[in-house]
């Protein structure tokens, strides 16, 4: 049976004029090297104003349903330790999701594409994509990171015109540029094959989480923990098949092959946190709104109405949050 590599040029570049070709390649890898740039600034800013808009949110949230109800805070102190809590959960939140968005985008290059090191001689790396198949039943090459060889004397990209329906356009990219990619594809390699063992780790990881939520939840006689841990896991996997899509269109632009898979990850880490966030935002204000394991009680101590979390409390509390404190 034959191997997957094709590693034949598809075609050779017709302009004898490498002068002019060396023009205008230069011209791509400035266009290159500023659009890494600007999406390494552009996902930097997002994840920054995610977090900050996260918090503006939650802090509203909080705002708005204090002038509800009645004031439980004990103190400056608690306060202060209401925010801290707050903060951290956010943090929390952005890691949790981030790690989830990670395994999908993982997942999904793994099951969409493989990488390998070399070939020939000028072969530093090669994409195969698993779902367009040879007459042999093998996958096809994708995208290709040469050294100089033959009529093409640079650092270049080949892409497959059997796949793009589009001539190979031999992008020229700089040695240092063709080094990071063979670095990176290594790492991509070892992202494929970990991949299903992290899929497993964060299924397991999950179901222990849920399971957890359904213990404090049959303990408080409510199910508003578990309710929302399931839709969370929910979004983080769906923000990150949507992240990873988009981070792949926009990789494969800047850096076809290589690109499309680190593009992937990134996305895919992205769309989780973002719809995470997001998402966990929009439970805590519905949740809060319908009053979804929520009830007012009169404390037996000193007879004031206070607010009881029975997700978090239990229904068996009698006594208000300044009362359990003396």
């Amino acid at each position: 049976m034959s191997s997957p590599t094709d590693n034949s040029e598809s075609e050779h570049i017709e302009n004898p004029d490498h002068s002019k070709g060396r023009d205008e390649n230069e011209n791509i890898r400035g266009m290159f090297e500023e659009c890494v740039h600007r999406v390494v600034e552009a996902i930097k800013k997002a994840a920054e104003y995610v977090v900050k808009i996260g918090e503006a949110i939650y802090n509203a949230a909080a705002e708005f349903f204090d002038s509800k109800v009645v004031n439980t805070k004990d103190s400056d102190n608690s306060e202060d330790q209401d925010k801290n809590e707050k903060t951290e959960g956010i943090i929390e939140s952005v890691i949790h999701n981030a790690a989830v968005g990670f395994v999908v985008g993982a997942v999904k290059n793994a099951a969409h594409y493989i990488v390998k090191i070399g070939g020939r001689k000028s072969n530093i790396v090669t994409v195969f994509d698993k779902t367009v198949k040879s007459s042999l039943g093998n996958p096809k090459w994708f995208a290709r990171v040469d050294m100089p060889h033959g009529n093409v004397p640079f650092h270049h990209i080949n892409v497959n015109p059997a796949i793009t329906g589009v001539k190979d356009p031999h992008i020229f990219i700089s040695a240092t540029a063709a080094k990071v990619a063979g670095f990176l594809g290594h790492i991509l390699n070892f992202i494929n094959k970990v991949a299903p063992y992290l899929m497993v780790a964060v299924i397991v990881y999950e179901g222990v989480e849920i399971g957890l939520c359904v213990y404090v939840d049959v303990k408080n006689s409510s199910s508003r923990n578990t309710v929302k841990k399931i839709i969370m896991i929910i979004a983080a996997v769906v923000g990150g098949l949507f992240g990873v899509e988009a981070g792949a269109a926009i990789g494969n632009f800047i850096f076809p092959g290589i690109g499309m898979m680190v593009g992937g990850l990134i996305g895919a880490v992205v769309g989780s946190v973002g719809f995470g966030i997001g998402t966990d935002i929009l439970l805590e204000f519905a949740f809060d709104y319908f009053r979804y394991g929520i009830e007012d009680k009169v404390c037996e101590k000193c007879g004031k109405v206070f607010e009881c979390r029975r997700y978090q409390e239990g229904d068996s509390q009698k006594l208000c949050h300044d009362c359990r404190k003396k």
